[in-house]
């Protein structure tokens, strides 16, 4: 057992990817920085994965910004890590070695320190150029096994084929097959190796093992990460620690368990009874707890206030003046008192559908704040406001179609 346990926190990567479909804005995790840079853990993992596809998709941000934004507060404090599919980098289709090159370096030079590579079917030709770009640049190549278990025969399904003259397939994912392949990737220049258990399968004895025989056969350090879905997840990253695991993964108590790593807080007391050294200042963890339980009480309020705003919508007794556009002429005539049980059912369904659809067309629209104080209000971005409230009204247009059509006329 390792007397000195590194850990790599996932929480703004995998993290929220597992628990909050990686919906966390920049601001948000700048609030949590300074604690990030008091916490002191070996590595944070803040990129790759989902991350930049979210970032750009669906929050209209710069998924670069993050990083060198995480950079400049964070420091060297912590290792600053991403996630990466090998030749596929962030994307889902291979790209050619030249744009592998370049995106290493850029990564490398916006404060990347170590990027884990995997590929899904553990085919080392397609992680060697990440391995080798990442090595060029200085960064450290953490380069992942993946874990998987073969198909299960039950007693009868045995019989069965042995009656019939029928063999069943060979086992093939035994622990000499992932010693090859870490030893293949160690081979290629892999600066540590790490037992990726992406969907929580692997049980502690299973890990244990092959833990102690990564060990007694690579030189380099060796990581463990795995989920809590099937539920043993938290045991077997304990069965991981004494077994003699270098680093292992996991997240702040919010962000974690379930289909998320296991908890810090929850490893940290393990190590305690089990004499493992950790170097983590879990003051700094507990006080980012509280600033995150702090906005989710704020935001729940908040919530709870914009659940009744259909009730502060002053009813006019003649249609309003028509506004641009088809879609907010048929708000806005919506707003007179005659429309008032569509518009309730319009909203009734728009908030069962999407609520932040609902928060943003009712307190522009109908309530008639300014869309700088509604962003505010909302705790988005002005850009992703105009974005929500096209989306929302096209919702509307499509689903009332017919309704949209007849006052449009009137």
């Amino acid at each position: 057992m390792a007397k000195k346990l590194l850990i790599r926190d996932l929480t703004l990567r995998d993290g929220q990817q597992s628990a909050f479909a990686t919906r966390m804005r920049q601001e948000q995790i700048d609030r949590v920085l300074p604690f990030y840079k008091d916490a002191n853990f070996y590595a944070m993992e803040v990129w790759g994965g989902a991350v930049p596809d979210s970032v750009m998709r669906y929050l209209n941000e710069n998924p670069w910004d993050r990083l060198e934004k995480i950079k400049a507060a964070v420091g060297d404090v912590s290792k600053l890590t991403a996630l990466s599919r090998g030749r596929n980098l962030f994307g889902y289709a291979p790209y050619t070695d030249e744009i592998i090159d370049g995106f290493c370096r850029n990564a490398i030079e916006s404060g990347l320190g170590i990027m884990r590579i995997f590929d899904a079917l553990n085919d080392v030709n397609n992680v060697k150029s990440t391995i080798k770009y990442v090595k060029k640049y200085g960064g450290i190549a953490d380069c992942a096994v993946c874990y998987t278990i073969d198909p299960h025969f039950s007693t009868m399904e045995r019989i069965k084929a042995a009656l019939k003259g029928k063999k069943l397939p060979k086992a093939v994912f035994t622990d000499e097959y992932f010693l090859s392949k870490a030893q293949q990737m160690a081979a290629l220049g892999a600066d540590m190796i790490t037992i990726k258990d992406m969907s929580g399968l692997i049980p502690p004895k299973r890990v244990a093992g092959l833990i102690r025989l990564f060990k007694k056969h690579l030189s380099i350090p060796i990581d463990f990460h795995t989920h809590c879905t099937p539920g043993y997840g938290l045991a077997s990253v304990v069965a991981a620690i004494e077994a003699g695991a270098d680093i292992v993964d996991t997240n702040i108590w919010n962000f974690a368990g379930g289909p998320a790593a296991p908890a810090i807080e929850l490893i940290y007391i393990f190590c305690k009874k089990m004499g493992v050294e950790l170097d983590i200042n879990m003051e700094a963890v507990d006080n980012w707890l509280l600033v995150t339980a702090k906005h989710m009480v704020l935001n729940t309020e908040r919530k709870r206030r914009r659940e009744i705003l259909i009730e502060d919508v002053i009813w006019a007794e003649d249609p309003p003046p028509a506004a641009e556009g088809p879609e907010e002429k048929f708000l806005s005539r919506l707003r007179s008192r005659e429309h008032r049980e569509l518009a309730e059912s319009i909203f009734a369904e728009l908030h069962r559908v999407n609520e932040r659809w609902y928060d943003a067309v009712l307190l522009t629209c109908f309530l008639g704040k300014p869309q700088k104080e509604v962003a505010e209000i909302m705790d988005i971005s002005l850009d992703c406001l105009h974005s929500t409230l096209y989306r929302a009204r096209q919702w509307i247009r499509k689903n009332y179609e017919e309704q949209f059509h007849q006052l449009n006329k009137a």
